[in-house]
This record gives structure tokens, C-alpha cells and sequence, in this order.
């Protein structure tokens, strides 16, 4: 089973190079995993 160092590991190496970053990441218990992911983006209303 994936840990949650490892996921947040691969969440930021397929995150790089865009403005989306990870918030918080964590596998529980029967290896469902938790992702938040948020950006820089800021959009004229």
C-alpha cells in the first residue's frame, strides 16, 4: 500500500510546473487516499 509521503511525492511531481499545489494529502486506513489541491490562479470577475 502507497504511503502518504509517497502520494504526496508523486502529487507534487505531477503537480510541478503548474500552479496547482497540494494542500494536504493522506492515505487512511484500507489505503483510500485524501487530496486537496489548490492553485495561484486569480480570475478578473
Amino acid at each position: 500500500m502507497i504511503t502518504t509521503q509517497e502520494l504526496a511525492q508523486a502529487l507534487e511531481r505531477h503537480l510541478a510546473g503548474t500552479p496547482h499545489f497540494v494542500v494536504h494529502a493522506e492515505v487512511r486506513p484500507g489505503g483510500k487516499a485524501i487530496v486537496e489541491v489548490d492553485n495561484d490562479l486569480w480570475w478578473k470577475c
